[in-house]
């Protein structure tokens, strides 16, 4: 499909396969697709057989704002819309947000509240699904004024309730990788509950204490993907250096046990933003 935008460039932030698997949802800074015959805004999803655009539109009302991240539940009956983008839940008032949930059947918007303040500037750049889909972990620009975390929280995907996880990362959160029993933040991060850790911090979910993977990475983290099995990290960003002098430029892999990089080692020229590995763990996209 060719996506196109009345405003500015096109930007797309962010990709997810349907479970059913024949459809791509794809969010960003955009206003049509389909070579402008369709308008959607910031949201869309086409079929992956053939491209066209389906029916689902939820109604975000487009740039300048923009969607940064997309999760599904495990049934494939809801999405979550991670960003800071505008929708008019009335017809008559459009509001800010930073996180909603889309129901998929009819493309409404659920009533779900997550806490953040309406017509504000946070921003959620990331977001990670629990395998039970009770809770949805947010990544991204907002502070302790907004829904009282840093960088990072934690909602109840029923009432959209803050949990009371709140690991106290540092600064701006661009990744999420949920393993079973650990959550990994990456992004700006220089430390988190008070210890160091730069780019990315490994939190346990029930106790919200650090773990001691600490790879130290000396610059921007934007993207992660975790190995079927849990115990390799890919991560992906601006980096030049890991594990305090190992150089891995931009691309690394890390043991998610103690966070020393592994032999993976593509040594990329430029910046990464998004990376995805196959199914099979063969492939590193």
């Amino acid at each position: 499909p060719e996506i196109t935008n009345n405003v500015a460039a096109v930007t797309i932030n962010a990709l997810d396969i349907a479970e059913s698997g024949d459809v791509l949802y794809v969010g960003g800074g955009f206003t049509h697709v389909n070579d402008g015959a369709e308008q959607r805004n910031d949201f869309a999803a086409f079929s992956l057989s053939d491209g066209s655009v389906t029916a689902l539109d939820p109604g975000v009302l487009g740039p300048p704002e923009t969607i940064y991240a997309i999760a599904e539940s495990s049934d494939g009956d809801r999405l979550y819309l991670g960003g800071n983008y505008r929708f008019s839940p009335d017809e008559i008032e459009a509001i800010d947000t930073a996180l909603k949930v889309v129901d998929v059947s009819d493309g409404e918007f659920l009533e779900t509240d997550f806490g953040f303040p309406d017509n504000s500037t946070p921003r959620v750049y990331a977001l990670a699904l629990s395998a039970d889909g009770q809770t949805i972990y947010a990544g991204g620009s907002f502070v302790d004024g907004d829904v009282g975390r840093n960088y990072i929280a934690a909602f109840d995907t029923t009432t959209g309730t803050v949990t009371a996880f709140n690991p106290a990362l540092g600064a701006t959160v661009y990744a999420l990788a949920l393993a079973d029993g650990t959550l990994f933040a990456g992004g700006e991060i220089g430390t988190a509950n008070i210890q160091e850790r730069n780019g990315i911090a490994a939190i346990d979910r029930s106790t919200y204490e650090l773990n001691d993977f600490n790879p130290n990475v000396n610059s921007t983290v934007n993207a992660l993907a975790l190995s079927s099995d849990s115990e390799t990290l890919y991560a992906g960003g601006a980096f030049t250096d890991v594990n305090n002098g190992t150089t891995r430029n931009r691309l690394a892999a890390f043991s998610t046990t103690d966070g020393i990089a592994t032999a993976f080692d593509p040594d990329l020229s430029g910046s990464v933003l998004a990376v995805e590995l196959s199914a099979d763990d063969s492939t590193l996209y």
